[in-house]
């Protein structure tokens, strides 16, 4: 359908199985979608040709619009060698993904008769904020070749008996019909344990708690669940869950792994940066030493520096610390 519609010597430059498999449109949206792909044409080069680039970004943004407020529709850009983290956390991270590329190839081989239900393949992350837990899911989704679909809590939830489940519902739908890897963050808002019944919002939170559950196992594609604390969760999930991976501080050598990867070959470093010794700063995650980068490389702009020198990256770690009340400097 999406050839018919293009230009041969356009349509000969793009991987339309790709972009079929990533994106679903119909034949009543794929005039409104072709008419933003030139519009975006146009804006890059008036006298061009239409590119694969348009496309996708046209494509993106109808697929937003179908999710509105409910999710963020995110198109990965980071891949395996910008996660620093451990060997061990790696070889998990590469197992969920087998599981996906597996699945239909394993259920097609006999055990579809043996198993009726459940077979959707869902993760729960757990760990302290700033481990990494959102970057991995972007990986992942970027590896299996799908857009993330993160899912904005605050707009699912609704004080109105009925509105979350019809969110959530929403939600599994338009996924299923993307491809994407659904991720909700702190999951525990959604996926919280069930209350003792006394009232009907009672009983209807923990109906949205069993809808979800069904859903969780019947999704064609990868839902993750990411938490800062996994007791938090209804205790019904851990066992609906294909994969459970927890997410730690790095240790000394990924810090410094961290700290020699997190700057821009744009930057200058000064010789005089000791990563050996900031590594040696505990209880640093990715993102405070993501900050930590950003900010130092700001103080040095402000002083008009041309490179990036020891005492801005050390004002920088006072400021990060001070958030938590501990010092180092």
């Amino acid at each position: 359908m999406l050839q018919a519609n293009l230009p041969n010597t356009v349509a000969q430059k793009i991987n339309m199985t790709q972009l079929c498999q990533r994106f679903s449109f119909t034949a009543e949206t794929l005039p409104f979608i072709l008419k933003e792909a030139y519009q975006y044409q146009i804006l890059r080069q008036p006298e061009g040709q239409l590119e694969e680039t348009d496309l996708r970004k046209a494509l993106s943004f109808r697929a937003q619009q179908n999710f509105g407020k409910l999710a963020q529709r995110i198109t990965p850009k980071r891949n395996f060698n910008d996660l620093v983290i451990s060997d061990t956390l790696a070889q998990q991270l590469k197992e969920i993904i087998a599981a996906i590329h597996y699945r239909d190839q394993i259920l097609s081989a006999g055990f579809q008769e043996k198993i009726s239900y459940g077979t959707g393949i869902s993760a729960l992350f757990y760990g302290e904020s700033g481990t990494g837990k959102t970057m991995a899911a972007e990986v992942i989704a970027g590896y299996l070749g799908v857009d993330l679909i993160k899912v904005d809590l605050s707009t699912v939830v609704n004080k109105y008996i009925g509105e979350t489940e019809k969110n959530i519902s929403r939600i599994f739908d338009l996924a299923e019909a993307d491809s994407g890897v659904l991720f909700f963050d702190e999951a525990d808002a959604l996926f919280g344990k069930r209350s003792e019944t006394k009232d009907a919002q009672d009983r209807h939170a923990n109906i949205e708690v069993s809808y979800l559950l069904q859903r969780l196992e019947d999704y064609p594609g990868l839902v993750i669940l990411a938490t800062n604390n996994r007791s938090h969760l209804d205790s019904a999930f851990n066992r609906r869950f294909t994969f459970i991976t927890r997410f730690t501080y790095p240790d000394e050598a990924l810090r410094k792994k961290m700290w020699q990867k997190i700057w821009p070959e744009q930057l200058t470093l000064s010789d005089e940066i000791d990563f050996e010794h900031l590594a040696k700063i505990s209880d640093l995650t990715g993102a405070n030493i993501r900050n930590i980068a950003l900010l130092s490389s700001i103080l040095a702009a402000n002083d008009n520096i041309g490179q990036i020198k020891n005492k801005y990256i050390e004002r920088a770690v006072i400021l990060e610390l001070n958030k938590t009340g501990r010092l180092v400097f």
